[in-house]
């Protein structure tokens, strides 16, 4: 995306995102999504073409609708390269790149957990981008009780998963935070 302000005739335009670049190596790839954990990729933003700035956050009336992720969908082509566009910012805690397959399957996460820069104008590589199957034990389920947390609960969730439903109970991980073990 590209932007331009004029007060005569002639048109100056800023690139006002940051590109990902990724090359897939899978026949099977239907998406690939990038998460933050700390910072908008995606969504309304503005682009102040004097001090080249970026604002993610409402202004006066304004009503902005941020992601804390970026994601192209469609058939992708093994070998051949693509481009996302992002907003530019710092990604403190870096990143979570997610595969999606032709089946709907998320495949196993690469997990960038260095803080990056994404400037505007910029090109970053992601390398090359394969499925590969999501071992069944990587996701963990966290509960944030907030209002409802008392002191000595125990909190327990039914979980309904085919053949694995059960019961799971939640231990303390921190003040306001528990996870099944």
């Amino acid at each position: 995306m590209a932007v331009a302000y004029t007060e005569n005739t002639a048109l100056s335009f800023y690139n006002a995102c940051a590109l990902l670049k990724f090359t897939v190596k899978s026949d099977n790839i239907k998406e690939v999504c990038v998460y933050s954990t700390d910072a908008v990729l995606s969504g309304n933003f503005n682009f102040n073409t004097e001090g080249l700035s970026i604002t993610t956050t409402a202004v006066g009336k304004d009503i902005y609708e941020t992601n804390n992720y970026v994601k192209v969908v469609g058939n992708f082509v093994n070998g051949e390269t693509y481009y996302m566009s992002c907003i530019p910012g710092t990604l403190a805690n870096g990143f979570t790149l997610e595969v999606v397959n032709d089946k709907a399957a998320k495949g196993k996460d690469r997990v960038y957990t260095k803080e990056i820069e994404l400037k505007r104008n910029k090109i970053y590589n992601l390398g090359d981008i394969t499925y590969t199957e999501r071992p069944a034990e990587t996701r963990t389920l966290y509960l944030e009780p907030d209002v409802w947390e008392i002191a000595g609960a125990v909190y327990q969730a039914y979980l309904f998963n085919g053949s694995g439903s059960q019961w799971y109970n939640f231990e303390k991980v921190k003040e306001g935070l528990y996870k099944v073990p």
